[in-house]
This record gives structure tokens, C-alpha cells and sequence, in this order.
């Protein structure tokens, strides 16, 4: 377990991507890297939690995000097909 305070964690961490890091052999600097790869996994569903309104999914007990972006000038949609990615809770 990486034993870094957080907000030491942050202040190294915040202009440098895992690529940067990469040329970095220090055990601690791998450790950082495997997190800053674990936490990007979970961009999208965290974009979709903050940004997204929710509706029911196609599974039993399942949601899925719904949203309209028109900023390319036609509108595109999430979540208004039986076919768009739901979640459940595990």
C-alpha cells in the first residue's frame, strides 16, 4: 500500500499523467502510476454521475445515463436506445 499522505499525492501528482511518470523508477512512483490507472478507469462512469440525468435500464433493476448534446449542430443521444450501456449495482 502506497503509504503517501493525500495531499502529498495530489501535489505531485496533479501536472503528470501516468506517461510522464513512466521514466521514473522509484517504487513509489509505480505505485502512483497503478492508481492514476485505476482512477481513469473510472472516468466515464463519473462524468455520467455528474453531468447526466438517469432513466430505467433494460436490465432488471438497472439504470443507464440520458443526455442530448447539439454542440456539433445535430443532436446526439445517450441512453434513449434499449441498446446504451446500463449499470446495476453488485
Amino acid at each position: 500500500m502506497l503509504k503517501l499522505d493525500i495531499s502529498i499525492f495530489l501535489i505531485v501528482s496533479e501536472p503528470y499523467g501516468s506517461q510522464d511518470l513512466r521514466n521514473e523508477n522509484d517504487e513509489e512512483f509505480e505505485q502512483i502510476i497503478g492508481l492514476v490507472g485505476r482512477l481513469k478507469s473510472y472516468g466515464k462512469i463519473r462524468n455520467f454521475i455528474a453531468h447526466n440525468r438517469w432513466t430505467q435500464g433494460k436490465r432488471v433493476r438497472s439504470i443507464r445515463p440520458i443526455a442530448m448534446n447539439i454542440r456539433s449542430g445535430k443532436a446526439a443521444t445517450l441512453g434513449y436506445s434499449d441498446d446504451d450501456e446500463d449499470y446495476v449495482i453488485e
